[in-house]
């Protein structure tokens, strides 16, 4: 038998092992061979789902129940209810599945009871299935994995419901195993409502043996099993058959038992201790396919075992729930929706037999008197002196004094929430707030009923994560549970009980406590509605968390819901009304402050738990607005809105109010957006404003849409302004009189009173609507509020139709005055809030990418039509020999680009945009180039730069966009005015000639020339405007791929300021970015490459909250992963927020997430951010933590673009989050400046005491030599660098701010340079070991020499320990960035990946590594001093001996030249000797992880340490003997007096100590840290690969990205397969130059330049070198100068001349 302690493979995934598991089927039916075979040899899933379906189709000609099995089965059911002390398991409180556990005396022995109950997505009937097929593939598996190769086994009695179950369970010796032997049985029942519960139930076999349950049936069956000592799973026969004949089973198992196997024989070695099992599954269905399940289990393992081996094998026998509820695991909101189905019909029919006890109707009574809040009655009743639970609960009502109600902030628009502080109750220990809230719900009043009772579906156990925390009172039991079998209710009442209790226990902000409500609930129906009372129960009734919570307080609360059904106004739709009311006390005693906030946060949170879930769950607020349209439409259409002479003369009066004429100026007014044209006139306290806008929409949509008096957005609208009351009067179909307060911070409330009229023109081509204020017997005015007064007028005219889509032109004017004394600024801000309205109305009927997606479309078709303008037609003309000059000048701006040697690229709106901008000091000319590419054909990206007055042309910035002239297909003249990029400069504008042409190389280019026009004036502006001259040109081309297009686009800017040109230069750059961001727009999901999901997570990066949603409006594809998947887009904002804090783990499946998973596993990624170098290694760790990210990312069908992402989502939260960058420099230059403060604290000293006055030189040299290093490595990195940069570089070397800037290039994600020789992450490595090397390790051994011969002071014991610890820390860092690395890890992922994408073991293995560098450095330290102290030639020898097996070794095995890539033999020379040294030494005192790697050390990092520990043992050996090999011994010990030698032996016991127990943790720790890692890289720890092979084996790989890693080593490293390099690159270039993959860069030609083919492009050969030496050359281009441009009028021409050439 395998040790039960080992996991070996299971038995059924052997080829030549015996399945030993075998189930007999129901003799009740006759079967066919195929199918016994088919169920008897289960070995996958889909056998198990299939085996049970066929037992549930056996269920209804089950057959009847025998004696004894009825007798077990009740005795399980009075086992579940006796009065078993249960206890909570630990950390389950906040999981869907309650798990708890207890003891019970039977048979006179104690025996350990476990219990879990929770909700599973699945019928009764599969549940019961899944549970009497015991020995499942998939059951076989899990136990496997847990008990070893041992038996799992079912046997089938006939003609019963009984089977004989048993199982092996596996301890760790010495401790025996235990074997379970079990009979089970199982029952089903039927209410009323159709719904079934099932029961499985199961004790020792021995009971039956013995009698206990006394039958007929299984006497001589179990007697004969018993002497039998067999297994009835072990016998099959060899075709697998079970047969059909189970009467003569007795003699079956007799045949069959001579003919098993010895393999099945031998697996029982006969040593096991049989154990006892009993208990019970119940399976109450609370819907066709949702039950609740409670597992009832009782273990006794016999013998003398410890109590936490007894509560761990109890826990993982409750673990079966938990699977359960994955296996069958659905979309939570259905699955809740199906269980409130079921429970309105319990509602509806309000049965009469369910138990109403008194003390429930006491407090039904108390709690209804909470309706008076409504009223507000005044009483004369007896005040209630001092405050006491029992009086807080009777007193609602019974008071003389009380706050007036003030309103509460509601995080619903369509809530109503109020509270008011009761001042009879509250004295000096208590504040008692009673709080009320309303709300309407598009639901009936037994859909709202239902969700608010089931308090403990799964939606609102998800939503109650963070917030709160719901935990079922099982003592509590008996206030709702009747005599019967209803101890297995399901919690929170979801199974149609009247009462219940239930915790809450709700975190408040801090340093408030956390407050805990245990309450009762009960329901009554009142009329066609319902209520809920609530009341805070006892306080010796206590709930039961399963931990210690800390902090926390007992609150007291009363709260009553009243649900009552309305009208909804239509037919279709139910509604109901929803009031709350609650009186809350936490006590003052408890929370010294913020009482008031306290008692708010507590009622929000009971508000929004309740009434906002119910109404966002039930939401149809779209449907009725539109229900609400059509009949505004219905009136209008049956011309019902003839006016009467007296409305005619209020809207005619209107018009007299809004004529205004005269000279007035008006403002610009900005808006939001550029399609709504917004102008104000200020005038004291009130302001007139103007808006035009137009609408893809009909005018009766439209004017429905603003008429609507009672919309929801309307609604949400007016709360949105701070308003607080309103009220309708409605005179006839189309006029109605409004009152409307609004409650405004700082100001005086103020009240509007407006009439509405809607009239339609006798034409049908126009609707106005007017709006005037009024006076109304219904609404006097009183001193509480100040009126105001407003006009408004709201025009709708009819325009003809764009393809086939309405137009509708809306004109707004208003005057409005707010009256009192307001400021100029407040009027202007609320006439800016009075637009949101009309915004929102443009919104909703938005078709604008729908008409520019048909124009371009019509544009094409007439391209298409017409060659490309080569035909002469209507559409498209000859050019003209002008038009011919423009197209042939604008080319020749390529030529002078690339000619120019100012140009220089700066920074882009997005990575996958190149910008580049030329231009001298001083001068007024500048040239720019943009270039990307794009995912659409070259006609719509033509189409999309011609029509320039298109909406989607527009950008943000743009104030006027227009077309000033046609004069053919291909030539017209634009007009473009934009604001300034510079604050405090006028908004600059252009004239400008277009015209495109198809060019020779079939690429089409769109060129700009300035012009003038005789329409320019007529666009002149109060704003200041002034004119700019730009030329540009944008070239598309075709890749490979007629898909994708390469747009480049060159402009030229002269005659304006240097720094506004520059700017307006770098914003009209930004088309190529609006291009490329237009088109990826329109695309959907499946179609978004990784290019496109990094520009995503670049426009996401840059959204707030309030424009997430704006975001996810513009591009299609997040709007369709926004309507497949709830969870997206709630991720998405929890990401952008970047809460730093532990969210939990969530395992549910990709379907099955809801929108509070997608908001945990948001909150997920900060935490990864925080502890992780790089982006993509934090989104690594984030995606290891919730597998369902990874199917969605990286799955068959998953979506690819959502990784990079989110990737760069990350870089931007890790460079912007105050806890990411600054964290990151301040650990990376802190650690750094730390051990070197505490070098020059030891200088110091040294200086001072003249006997150690060499050490101080000594340490100078030392930090001389990490600076001189460093100045070396920098110098190396930049050679070819500017010398500004070099400059810069050794400026933070010398400033010792090194390491903190290279720990900041790495986490912004900086990339190598062109002139860089190494990455920044191998940058800053090299510079991380160069301080090692040359600082802290000989500074931490000085420091120890000199403590082992002289006095050990507390500084330089201090200083010992600085260094060690930051050696380690920096080791780890070292080892931990680069093991984390996506990049290294796809390149080489049998050495990078040791590391566990979980980041609890991540963080322990981080802190294994520091401990061993440090442990290793003390220890190596203490034996370095001891040596030199001996001698120094001892101290030599050592290492010399290290160093020649070292360089032996390297020689062996061919390794001697080192991999990194220098420039000459010299280097290469210079290089293969220092690097090796240097790692060896650092290897040597820190053991650092990564120098493992074929590169460095390779196999030798194993030897080394073992060479290493042999050199600590040799030393202290050789210093506690006294040797002397040479030299002085010890330091002057007189060895002649006995004083002298105690010291001696004395200090060299305790140095021998020190090395001692440092060695003795190292292993330790090395041993935890093997543990901790991957055990797939284990053996990477001592593998002897050499670096030849190492970078050889990346030209293996199938991709080109991996494949080109070889030639950024040395070329003599992989000369042997060069020439296969080579004709891989001669193959592929020419691919490259024109598809360009992310990895053929710059620096990746210069390391191919000699490997290029001679057949190439000669040109471009050339044109690569001179690029390469260009930086040491001097080049002579020729200036081009200023274009003149010529103004006159002349019929709309201009003229660009050619500048002369240079001095």
């Amino acid at each position: 038998m395998s040790p039960p302690h080992k996991k070996t493979t299971p038995h059924f995934l052997k080829p030549k092992a015996k399945n030993l598991s075998v189930n007999f089927l129901d003799p009740n039916k006759s079967h066919t061979s195929s199918m016994s075979t088919y169920v008897a040899t289960s070995r996958s899933m889909k056998d198990d789902a299939v085996a049970d379906k066929f037992f549930i189709s056996l269920i209804d000609e089950r057959p009847e129940m025998a004696r004894n099995e009825r007798n077990m089965m009740n005795n399980m059911l009075e086992l579940g209810r006796s009065g078993i002390s249960w206890k909570r398991i630990k950390n389950t409180h906040t999981s869907h599945i309650s798990k708890y556990k207890g003891k019970i005396s039977q048979q006179e022995k104690t025996m350990l009871a476990g219990k879990a109950s929770g909700r599973v997505s699945a019928s009764s009937t599969q549940l019961l299935a899944s549970v009497v097929n015991f020995a499942s593939w998939e059951k076989l598996q899990k136990h496997s994995l847990v008990n070893g190769n041992l038996p799992r086994e079912r046997t089938v009695v006939p003609d019963s419901r009984s089977h004989i179950l048993s199982y092996t369970m596996a301890l760790h010796p010495p401790l025996r195993n235990r074997i379970f032997k079990m009979w089970s049985t199982w029952d089903m029942q039927v209410d009323s409502d159709g719904l079934r519960t099932c029961y499985f139930a199961w004790c020792p076999f021995e009971d039956m043996e013995v009698g206990m349950y006394s039958g007929e049936t299984f006497s001589q069956l179990g007697s004969f099993i018993s002497r039998s000592n067999l297994n009835l799973n072990n016998l099959t026969d060899e075709s697998g058959s079970v047969g059909n004949s189970y009467k003569s089973l007795k003699s079956d198992v007799e045949a069959k038992a001579a003919s098993l196997s010895e393999s099945a024989k031998n697996i029982i070695n006969g040593n096991e201790v049989s154990a006892r099992s009993s208990g019970l599954y119940v399976f109450r269905e609370l819907a066709p396919n949702v039950s609740f399940v409670t597992l009832i289990n009782l273990i006794d393992l016999k013998g003398h075992l410890p109590a936490l081996l007894m509560d761990l094998k109890l826990t993982e026998t409750l673990k079966s729930l938990d699977d359960m509820r994955k296996r069958h695991s659905r979309d939570t909101e259905k699955v809740d929706s199906e269980v409130r189905e079921h429970m309105k019909k319990v509602f509806a029919r309000d049965r009469q037999d369910d138990q109403i006890l008194s003390e429930t109707d006491e407090m039904w009574e108390r709690c209804y008197e909470m309706r008076k809040f409504q009223a507000q009655p005044k009483s004369d009743r007896q005040r209630v002196s001092s405050y006491s639970p029992a009086r807080l609960l009777s007193s609602i009502g019974k008071r003389k004094e009380y706050e007036p109600w003030r309103a509460m902030d509601s995080p619903c628009a369509l809530t109503k929430m109020e509270r008011r502080k009761n001042l009879t109750l509250s004295n000096g220990n208590n504040l008692v707030t009673e709080c009320r809230a309303s709300c309407i719900c598009d639901c009936s009043a037994e859909d709202a009923m239902a969700y608010l009772w089931d308090a403990c579906s799964d939606t609102r156990l998800k939503g109650g994560r963070e917030s709160s925390l719901k935990a079922h009172l099982d003592k509590s039991l008996a206030l709702y549970v009747d005599q019967h079998d209803r101890v297995f209710e399901p919690a929170g009442g979801a199974g149609g009980g009247r009462n219940d209790v239930l915790a809450v226990l709700k975190k408040l902000p801090w340093p408030l406590k956390k407050i805990e409500f245990v309450f009762s609930r009960t329901w009554r129906k009142i009329g066609d509605g319902y209520g809920i009372a609530v009341e805070s129960v006892d306080n010796r009734v206590n709930a039961d968390y399963g931990t210690v919570m800390k902090h926390k307080v007992r609150g007291f609360m009363q709260a009553l819901i009243l649900i009552e059904p309305t009208q909804s106004g239509t037919d279709s739709l139910e509604s109901c009304n929803l009031n709350l009311f609650q009186v809350l006390n936490v006590g003052r005693r408890h929370n010294y402050i913020r009482l008031v906030d306290s008692n708010k946060h507590i009622f929000e949170s009971f508000v929004k738990q309740n009434a906002i879930k119910v109404r966002k769950t039930f939401e149809k607020d779209k449907i009725i607005d539109q229900l609400g349209r059509d009949q505004i439409k219905s009136v209008i259409a049956d011309d019902q809105t003839g006016c009467t002479e007296e409305e005619e003369d209020f809207l005619d009066n209107i018009h007299d109010k809004l004529d205004i004429t005269g000279s007035m100026a008006f403002d610009t007014l900005p808006t939001p957006d550029m399609h709504v044209n917004a102008r104000i006139l200020l005038r004291g306290t009130y302001a007139i404003i103007r808006a035009t806008t137009v609408l893809e929409t009909t005018i009766e949509d439209a004017s429905a849409y603003e008429f609507a008096p009672s919309s929801r957005g309307k609604l949400k609208y007016f709360i949105e302004q701070h308003g607080k009351d309103r009220n309708i009067v409605y005179i006839n179909p189309h006029s109605y009189i409004q009152m409307k307060r609004f409650e405004i911070p700082l100001y005086k409330q103020r009240e509007f009173v407006q009439r509405y009229v809607l009239k339609k023109t006798e034409d049908d081509s126009k609707i106005e609507i007017g709006i005037d204020s009024v006076q109304h017997n219904l609404f006097p005015e009183t001193n509480q509020y100040i009126r105001s007064i407003g006009t408004s007028l709201f025009i709708f005219e009819k325009l003809p139709p764009l393809f086939g889509i309405p137009q509708t032109k809306m004109s707004y004017v208003a005057k409005l005055s707010w009256g009192g004394l307001v400021p100029g600024r407040f009027v202007r801000v609320k006439a800016q809030e009075g637009l949101a309205w009309i915004l929102s109305m443009r919104k909703t009927f938005d078709m604008k990418k729908t008409l520019d997606a048909l124009e371009r479309k019509q544009f094409i078709e007439k391209l298409h039509l017409n060659a490309w303008g080569h035909a002469t037609s209507s559409f498209t003309a000859a050019y003209t020999d002008e038009e011919k000059k423009d197209i042939e000048v604008g080319q020749e701006f390529f030529r002078i680009f690339q000619n120019n040697p100012t140009k220089k690229r700066v920074a882009s709106s997005s990575a996958s945009v190149i910008n580049e901008i030329a231009f001298r000091k001083n001068d007024a000319s500048g040239w720019g180039l943009s270039e990307t590419k794009i995912r659409a054909k070259k006609e719509d990206i033509l189409a999309f730069l011609w029509n320039v007055d298109a909406n989607c042309c527009k950008h943000v910035a743009d104030i006027e966009r227009l077309v000033l002239e046609r004069h053919n297909a291909h030539h017209q003249i634009a007009y473009l005015c934009r604001a300034a990029a510079v604050k405090g400069y006028s908004p600059r504008y252009s004239v400008s000639r277009m015209v495109w042409a198809e060019v020779a190389d079939g690429s089409l280019v769109v060129v700009h020339h300035p012009c003038g026009h005789s329409k320019e004036e007529e666009q002149q502006n109060d704003d200041g405007r002034k004119r700019v001259d730009f030329s540009s040109i944008c070239k598309i081309r075709e890749t490979l791929d007629p898909s994708i297009c390469k747009l480049t686009y060159i402009y030229h800017s002269v005659g304006d300021k240097q720094l506004s040109m520059m700017t307006h230069m770098k914003q009209m750059m930004e088309l190529v970015y609006d291009v490329k961001s237009y088109f990826l727009q329109l695309r959907v999901a499946s179609d978004l490459e990784d290019d496109d999901g990094r520009m995503l997570g670049e426009a996401l990066s840059h959204a707030s909250d309030s424009t997430v949603d704006s975001c996810f409006r513009s591009y299609r594809a997040l709007q369709e992963m926004d309507d497949r998947f709830p969870w997206f887009k709630p991720m998405i904002v929890a990401v952008l927020n970047n809460s730093l804090h532990m969210a939990p783990a969530i395992d549910s499946k990709l379907d099955f997430l809801s929108e509070d998973d997608g908001h945990v596993i948001g909150s997920g990624l900060a935490l990864p951010i925080a502890i992780n170098l790089m982006n993509d290694a934090a989104v690594e760790e984030w995606l290891a933590r919730y597998p369902a990210l990874k199917e969605f990312g990286r799955g068959g069908d998953g979506e690819k673009w959502f990784i990079p992402m989110i990737e760069v989502i990350a870089a931007r939260l890790l460079s912007s989050a105050a806890w990411g960058m600054t964290t990151r420099v301040l650990i990376g230059g802190g650690v750094s400046l730390l051990d070197f403060a505490s070098d020059l604290y030891m200088i110091k000293l040294y200086r001072e005491d003249p006997d150690n006055l060499i050490f101080s030189y000594l340490m100078i040299g030392m930090v001389g030599l990490c600076c001189l290093l460093q100045l070396g490595i920098v110098t190396a990195q930049n050679w070819k660098a500017p010398l500004h940069i070099k400059i810069r570089e050794m400026l933070y070397v010398i400033c010792f701010v090194k390491p903190a800037v290279d720990a900041y290039r790495v986490a912004t994600g900086n990339v190598q340079s062109r002139h860089s020789m190494a990455t920044p992450v191998m940058e800053m490595m090299a510079v991380r070991c160069v301080e090692l090397f040359a600082e802290s390790l000989p500074s931490a051994c000085l420091a120890t020499y000199v403590v082992i011969n002289g006095e050990s002071s507390f500084a330089a014991l201090a200083s010992i320990l600085i260094s060690a610890l930051s050696a380690g820390y920096t080791c780890a860092s070292i080892s931990y960035d680069l093991d984390t690395n996506p990049d290294q890890r796809l390149k080489a992922p049998t050495f990078y990946g040791f590391l566990h994408d979980d980041a609890y073991k991540r963080s322990i293995c981080f802190m294994c590594m520091v401990m061993l560098s440090a442990l290793l450095l003390i220890a190596k330290s203490l034996t370095t001093g001891l040596l030199m102290s001996v001698s120094l030639k001892a101290f030599l020898l050592e290492n010399a001996v290290e160093f020649s097996l070292f360089f032996l070794y390297k020689v062996y095995n061919m390794d001697v030249i080192h991999p990194f890539r220098a420039e000459g033999i010299f280097m290469t020379v210079l290089f293969s000797l220092c690097i090796p040294i240097g790692t060896k030494v650092i290897s040597d005192y820190t053991g650092l992880v990564f120098f493992r790697h074929p590169n460095f050390l390779g196999g030798f990092w194993s030897i080394n340490m073992v060479l290493t520990f042999i050199g600590m043992i040799f030393a202290t050996i050789l210093y506690s003997e006294g040797s002397v090999v040479g030299g002085d011994a010890g330091g002057g010990v007189d060895a002649n007096t006995d004083t002298a030698a105690e010291s001696e032996n004395t200090r060299v016991l305790r140095i021998t100590t020190v090395i001692t127990s440092c060695l003795s943790l190292w292993l330790l720790t090395f041993l935890i840290f093997l543990k901790s890692i991957n055990e797939s890289h284990i053996k990477s720890f001592f593998n002897h690969e050499t670096s030849k092979s190492y970078v050889q084996s990346f030209f293996n790989s199938p991709s080109d990205s991996t494949k080109i890693v070889v030639l950024s080593y040395n070329s003599l490293v992989w000369s042997s397969i060069r020439p296969s390099v080579k004709s891989w690159i001669a193959v592929n270039w020419t691919q490259w130059n024109y598809e360009r993959p992310p990895w053929f860069t710059s620096s990746f030609k210069d390391l191919s330049l000699d490997l290029v083919p001679e057949s190439s492009d000669k040109f471009n050969r050339m044109k690569r070198k001179f690029e390469i030496q260009r930086s040491s050359m001097k080049i002579t281009v020729q200036r081009i100068g200023r274009r003149t441009v010529d103004h006159g009028r002349r019929g709309g021409e201009g003229k660009i001349f050619p500048g002369e050439e240079d001095g």
